[in-house]
């Protein structure tokens, strides 16, 4: 082969990593293949603060979810809040049965994002933790206005965790 000939084949590799200029972005992992499995049966806690309340309820084995493909549904059952205010006021709310609804899985990187409403309480959002395609953890964000009895209605925001 001619040295003219192997000229031509280095070039178009020269042009490339000179276009790159050597240190071109940093591409991100891809996603995850499929949406993680979340159907089953959760535990759930959750901590709150708001205008001097803290409040923290679970774990507690309250949440049946059923899923198909990267939405989900499901039930959860009663969870007792343990609430501590202003001047040490305790108080022990009870949030009553219900349905999960609107859940969703969407890719992230380098997890899974997530929704789902508690009906009529709060949405919680926030990330999956995934093990060989199955969800171990849902930890996020939610906000509520609870009402506390003989206070009146607080606004608070915290976090939680869905935990198998």
């Amino acid at each position: 082969m001619s040295t003219k000939g192997r000229l031509f084949r280095l070039i178009p590799a020269v042009a490339v990593f000179a276009a790159c200029g050597g240190g071109g972005p940093v591409i991100p992992p891809p996603p995850p293949p499929g949406a993680p499995d979340v159907s089953g049966s959760w535990n759930y806690q959750v901590l709150l603060t708001g205008a001097g309340w803290n409040c923290t309820g679970g774990p507690s084995p309250i949440a049946q979810i059923n899923q198909s493909g990267s939405s989900f549904d499901g039930t959860y059952s009663q969870l007792e809040l343990f609430c501590v205010g202003p001047n040490v006021t305790t108080q022990t709310l009870t949030v009553p049965a219900g349905q999960l609804v609107n859940g969703t899985l969407s890719p992230g990187q380098p997890t899974w994002n997530m929704s789902v409403e508690f009906t009529g309480l709060w949405t919680h959002v926030g990330s999956v933790a995934v093990l060989s395609g199955r969800a171990f953890d849902m930890f996020g964000h939610v906000d509520i206005d609870l009402a506390i009895p003989n206070v009146g209605t607080v606004s608070m925001d915290g976090t939680a965790d869905f935990l198998r």
